[in-house]
């Protein structure tokens, strides 16, 4: 699994938290504001190692720009429907405050937490 598309866009704190996982084993990260950071592992979730603060608004909006090139007018459409993808596969859930127009969302704001959840190969299925 290549890991590089997910690494790029983290804080450099939690960048440095997550290259310290088994790799193979992470699954998920899971970005809350006002929480620690986790992971998914296994199947387990846990704080990250080193990484006992509290996730900032900033910091969630600071990935998503960085995830999306720093043009999130450009995956507009992806982010309305919850979701952002990364280069192999990977994958960044997104909630916040839900702008509608005409009952139709037209736009997310105020994120709010963020699953990122790392592509891996399902053997047997």
């Amino acid at each position: 699994m290549d890991m590089k598309p997910v690494l790029a866009i983290l804080p450099p704190k939690l960048r440095e938290s997550t290259e310290g996982l088994r790799t193979g084993a992470l699954e998920e990260l899971r970005l809350r504001a006002g929480r620690p950071p986790t992971a998914v592992l296994d199947g387990k979730e846990c704080i990250l190692p080193g990484c006992a603060e509290a996730v900032t608004s900033r910091m969630l909006e600071e990935i998503v720009s960085a995830a999306t090139n720093r043009s999130c007018y450009s995956a507009e459409a992806s982010l309305r429907e919850g979701y952002v993808t990364l280069p192999g596969g990977h994958r960044i859930g997104v909630t916040g405050k839900a702008v509608t127009e005409n009952g139709q969302v037209k736009t997310l704001r105020y994120i709010t937490s963020l699953n990122i959840r790392v592509a891996h190969e399902v053997k047997g299925c």
